[in-house]
């Protein structure tokens, strides 16, 4: 359920002197409108949009076993909602982090495959190397994302990674990519300030924050496909 149409005025002649113009996201530049505000129909919503997905599931110490079975479920009710199909479906990509990333499934239209490899991962017990994960993501879209499909990165964490500002550079080389930035956390332990840098446009559709584990439930999960996907059908 939900939609927004947008309108944008475009910079034709940059400011000279002591003049100024408002930034790309500015209400004096970009308008929005919501739309088909519809409630979803009673059956499970699937993604039916050709997406090519990529989790990054936080396995560092902060969140603890339970903490990251927690993680762990919900990435897997993530992928049920997605129509995994390599040609005009979803890929999906699954990357475990911690001092370093682990590529559990490298982008793939295989549904068995990638519920195998999000029953495969371990909890790592390191640092949050956000970043290093982040760069893993960009060379895997870039090596294998298909022509047509909208490239997506959805970060499940908890906690702020070892470094905000490379983080942040690797997250605008995915944004210059085209890549749609979204992020998924429990708690308090990344600021809202850093997630609304990150995020793509409109940030309201690209955090999902819960305050503990036990919400990452079947209803968020369906609220993020809800809100990723142009296209959904029911299951």
């Amino acid at each position: 359920m939900g939609g927004y149409r947008t309108r944008s005025r475009k910079v034709l002649r940059l400011p000279t002197g002591e003049g100024a113009c408002p930034a790309e996201h500015d209400p004096e530049r970009l308008d929005r409108i919501d739309c088909n505000a519809t409630k979803c129909p009673s059956a499970t919503p699937k993604c039916a949009s050709k997406v090519d997905v990529v989790f990054l599931v936080d396995g560092s110490g902060s969140a603890g076993q339970d903490g990251f079975n927690a993680f762990q479920k919900f990435a897997q009710s993530l992928a049920e909602r997605m129509n995994v199909d390599a040609d005009a479906g979803s890929q999906v990509g699954i990357i475990t982090y911690g001092s370093t990333p682990t590529v559990s499934l490298a982008l793939a239209g295989d549904a068995a495959a990638v519920t195998s490899s999000l029953s495969a991962m371990t909890w790592l017990k390191t640092d949050t190397n956000t970043a290093a994960a982040l760069a893993v993501a960009r060379a895997m879209l870039s090596d294998k994302g298909r022509v047509g499909a909208q490239p997506v990165v959805v970060v499940i964490s908890d906690g702020s990674p070892i470094s905000s500002h490379i983080t942040s550079d690797e997250v605008d080389r995915l944004k210059a990519q085209g890549v749609r930035m979204t992020f998924v956390t429990v708690g308090g332990g990344i600021s809202r300030t850093a997630l609304e840098k990150w995020a793509s446009w409109p940030q309201g559709d690209n955090i999902l924050k819960v305050p503990a584990y036990g919400d990452l439930n079947e209803e968020k999960a369906t609220q993020w496909v809800v809100k990723t996907c142009p296209k959904l059908t029911a299951t």
